[in-house]
């Protein structure tokens, strides 16, 4: 499938995912994300990537849920209460533990379920389409933003591969393992992500990638267009009796 046209699928499901609010469309959208993830011909390194971003969108829903159970919520059907300080008022009614209703975990489960979706779907671009073919689909106008994306897309997988070198290579030598030796895999990992991902975007950049820059017309364009788009969306969420001039 065309490169822009998995870009547009990963634009909808974020799209779709952080406007719906009903914890139904989220299931939906997000067995329908696990489905194409599924059926996607990938390789081992990008079935990591995948199982990566899958575990980290995981710990933000359990992330979202503690958060809310920390801070209180408030809603008619109290669950428990959590001990804690009492918090001056003169903070804006921040809260520290308190009650615990049923409403805001319910919240919370869904913020962090379109989080999840979010990820997975970007994890499936990531899979499904390289850099190089999103750089080269980008029009001219566009190149240095999806030089941006290219390289951030590139990080993912480059970091991923570098952990697990540094892993085995640390158990060649025989270093201990567990959560005390974590920053010894992270660090060197990320640095090394970073460093693959910038020799990358400089190795496209030079080999002539949407190298073309467009006519200074195309550019003003752009720039207009965009700030179109988001007055144009706010205008249709604040709006309502506008939308037709928002659109």
């Amino acid at each position: 499938m065309h490169a822009m046209a998995w870009a547009a699928w990963a634009g909808m499901v974020m799209t779709l995912a952080l406007t719906s609010t009903n914890p139904l469309y989220l299931g939906l959208i997000f067995l329908c994300v696990v489905l194409v993830a599924t059926l996607i011909p990938r390789d081992e390194r990008q079935a990591n990537g995948i199982r990566a971003l899958a575990l980290f969108g995981g710990f933000m829903l359990l992330i979202s849920l503690g958060i809310a159970v920390v801070n209180g919520s408030y809603g008619e059907h109290i669950l428990f209460n959590v001990p804690g300080p009492a918090i001056p008022a003169w903070l804006g009614g921040l809260r520290l533990g308190g009650p615990v209703a049923a409403e805001g975990l319910a919240a919370a489960g869904v913020r962090g379920l379109a989080i999840l979706c979010v990820f997975l779907a970007f994890a499936v671009l990531n899979a499904a389409v390289t850099p190089q073919r999103l750089l080269r689909s980008a029009p001219a106008a566009l190149f240095h933003a999806g030089l941006v994306v290219t390289i951030g897309l590139a990080l993912l997988p480059a970091s991923i591969e570098d952990l697990r070198r540094v892993r085995e290579m640390r158990a060649l030598r025989g270093a201990p393992g567990g959560w005390r030796e974590l920053p010894a895999l992270v660090v060197p990992a990320i640095l090394g992500g970073l460093e693959r991902s910038m020799r990358l975007a400089e190795a496209m950049e030079a080999r002539g990638f949407a190298a073309t820059a467009g006519h200074p017309r195309q550019r003003w364009y752009s720039a207009a267009g965009a700030a179109a788009l988001v007055a144009g969306a706010g205008v249709w969420y604040y709006y309502p009796a506008a939308r037709a001039l928002a659109l």
